[in-house]
C-alpha cells in the first residue's frame, strides 16, 4: 500500500489509478473558512473518509479547496465575505472533492465542504464548520453579525449577515 497526498495548488490535480488497484481509501478535507483567529478558529472544513471503487488506469480529478485570507472566497466554491469596509470580513473556505476526469459537479465521487468565513467588528461572528449541522457561533453578538453557515453535500451554506453588508452563499 502507498499514500499520495494532494495539497492546495489553485488548479485541478490528477491521479491515475495504478494497475491492480480496485479500491482506494480517500480522506478528503475541505478548506477552513477565512479566519481572524488563526488556528484556534471554529470554522474548519468538513472531513470525509471513504473507500472508492476504481479501475486500473482510471484518471481522477482532485480539487483541493483553499482557505482565504481576504474577503474573496477560497478556490473551488468558497463564498465571498461581506462588506469590504471591514477588515474582519473573510471569505468561506473552498470545498475539496474527487471527480471523474473531465467532469463537472455532477461527476463528484466524494466532497468535503469548506468552512464558513469569519466576521469581526465589535464582537466575534465566526463561520460554522464545513458539513456541520450546528449553526455558526455568533461569539456574543446580538442579532447581527452572524458568521457564514456550513456547506453540505448539496450546496453552500447560508451567507453571513451584518448591519453593513452580507456575504454570498
Amino acid at each position: 500500500s502507498s499514500t499520495q497526498r494532494f495539497d492546495y495548488s489553485g488548479a485541478i490535480q490528477s491521479f491515475t489509478v495504478p494497475y491492480g488497484v480496485t479500491q482506494i481509501l480517500a480522506e478528503v478535507v475541505g478548506a477552513a473558512g477565512g479566519s481572524n483567529y488563526g488556528t484556534s478558529s471554529s470554522n474548519y472544513g468538513g472531513r470525509v473518509l471513504t473507500i472508492l471503487s476504481v479501475t486500473a488506469n482510471q484518471v481522477l480529478d482532485i480539487y483541493v479547496g483553499q482557505q482565504p485570507t481576504t474577503i474573496m472566497g477560497g478556490f473551488n466554491g468558497g463564498g465571498n465575505g461581506g462588506s469590504e469596509s471591514f477588515v474582519g470580513s473573510r471569505g468561506g473556505g473552498g470545498a475539496s472533492d474527487i471527480r471523474l476526469s473531465g467532469g463537472n459537479y455532477s461527476s463528484r465521487l466524494v466532497v468535503a465542504g469548506g468552512g464558513g468565513g469569519d466576521f469581526q467588528v465589535s464582537c466575534d461572528a465566526r463561520g460554522a464548520a464545513g458539513g456541520s449541522s450546528s449553526p455558526a457561533p455568533n461569539g456574543g453578538c446580538s442579532s447581527t453579525p452572524v458568521g457564514a453557515g456550513s456547506g453540505t453535500l448539496s450546496g453552500g451554506g447560508a451567507a453571513g449577515t451584518s448591519e453593513e453588508g452580507n456575504g454570498s452563499p
